[in-house]
């Protein structure tokens, strides 16, 4: 079970010194539980692409920050992570040739640096020109 907010940690440690002395020390720390957000996909979903589209969407989290290598892209089912630029603001997806016409299905995860693990953004566009 993860707790919200701010906690508190109390450490009790033996100082040496002079014959010992007990002494506590205490510490707030922030805990992230919040996961990371994936939002706005481009192409617009539902819609319908011509040519080579730009494929992408936006990353964000108010805690830890985004952990950008834990990022994932798949285009119809297949993981193309490594051919998108992918930063802690989103990732971008430049396809080299238009899709073969008909419906193209895109999935993005990420998670942040404290582990949370975004909404899985999946969404589909429409190819009208077959690829050459």
């Amino acid at each position: 079970m993860r707790l919200k907010g701010f906690h508190l940690l109390l450490v009790s440690h033996w100082l040496v010194w002079l014959g010992g002395v007990e002494g506590m020390s205490a510490e707030f720390r922030k805990v992230d539980t919040t996961p990371p957000t994936v939002s706005v996909p481009k192409p617009p979903p539902d819609s319908t692409v011509s040519d080579s589209p730009v494929i992408s969407a936006r990353f964000s989290d108010s805690g830890s920050g985004i952990e950008v290598s834990s990022a994932k892209v798949l285009l119809d089912g297949k993981d193309v992570t490594r051919q998108a630029k992918v930063t802690a603001k989103g990732f971008t997806l430049r396809l080299k040739k238009p899709p073969a016409k008909g419906i193209h299905r895109v999935e993005v995860v990420v998670l942040d640096k404290a582990g949370n693990q975004s909404n899985r953004l999946s969404w589909r566009f429409g190819a009208c020109r077959s690829a050459v």
